[in-house]
């Protein structure tokens, strides 16, 4: 991977996430750059109403690419999936 690009929205608070970073969500969908191949791929960001990553879909085809759950408490127990590695917080 060389490297990924986001596309953001509006986040909880209704303000764009890159330039206020006091909500949670916002981000949109993730391209992800490659060395080795020309098209980047993109997937989009499903998140839960706290605002958590619940999964990432692939923009091409619809197929799940990454799930995340979490504990009541909000701490990460499971990612999986070929995307699973890219795990992040949705407010960046």
């Amino acid at each position: 991977m060389a490297g990924q690009q986001f596309e953001y929205g509006l986040d909880d608070l209704g303000n764009r996430t890159y330039a206020n970073a006091d909500g949670v969500g916002g981000v949109l969908a993730i391209r992800q750059l490659s060395i080795t191949n020309t098209q980047p791929s993109t997937d989009f960001v499903a998140t839960d109403g706290n605002g958590k990553v619940t999964a990432l879909v692939g923009a091409n085809d619809g197929s799940v690419t990454a799930n995340y759950d979490y504990s009541p408490s909000g701490e990460l127990v499971r990612a999986d999936g070929v995307m699973a590695n890219v795990l992040f917080a949705a407010s960046f």
